[in-house]
């Protein structure tokens, strides 16, 4: 971790300790490779920011806080984003995918990475799954939300993929 963060060997043990046991408290396990991450984005945001960050999120896809202490352990930076950047990936989800925000919810948490893809990347990936699958725009809420894992692949794996299940099946 120290290679990635060696900025964290400036600080007093006593600052350290604080924010590991800051990390710890979002529950990311101390021997899994999102700690790291959990470390760096603990360090760079204080309790109270941090706290208004997950409040915002339950409340905008009004879900509950168990579910969004699971989005930031599997993707921690989230909490890095602001609000307003958060406001706008949420309601450019529901838009494009024509989704209310509890299905959102349910979408950011099996993959929390959709919240890092921009715009582009994921309106690309989105004209490609409505391509191939030959559904309308208006089924892809569902189609997402019944296997979002596929929002993370890379353009090239998702036609692939899509591809040999058209051709299987």
């Amino acid at each position: 971790m120290s290679g990635q963060s060696r900025w964290l060997l400036t600080f007093s043990t006593k600052r350290v300790e604080q924010i590991v046991q800051r990390a710890d408290s979002f529950g990311v396990r101390r021997n899994s490779s999102r700690f790291k991450y959990m470390v760096t984005t603990a360090s760079s945001i204080n309790e109270v920011l941090a706290s208004a960050r997950m409040n915002f999120l339950s409340s905008t896809l009004n879900c509950s806080m168990d579910k969004i202490h699971g989005i930031v352990r599997k993707m921690p930076a989230i909490l890095g984003l602001s609000e307003e950047k958060l406001r706008i990936k949420l309601e450019f989800l529901s838009t494009i995918l024509n989704c209310p925000m509890d299905k959102i919810c349910d979408i950011v948490c099996k993959t929390p990475t959709v919240l890092g893809l921009s715009e582009d990347k994921f309106r690309s990936k989105i004209d490609l799954l409505s391509s191939i699958l030959g559904c309308r725009m208006d089924k892809l809420c569902s189609a997402v939300y019944m296997c979002s894992k596929i929002l993370a692949l890379s353009e090239t794996k998702l036609r692939s993929k899509i591809e040999y299940l058209v051709t299987k099946f």
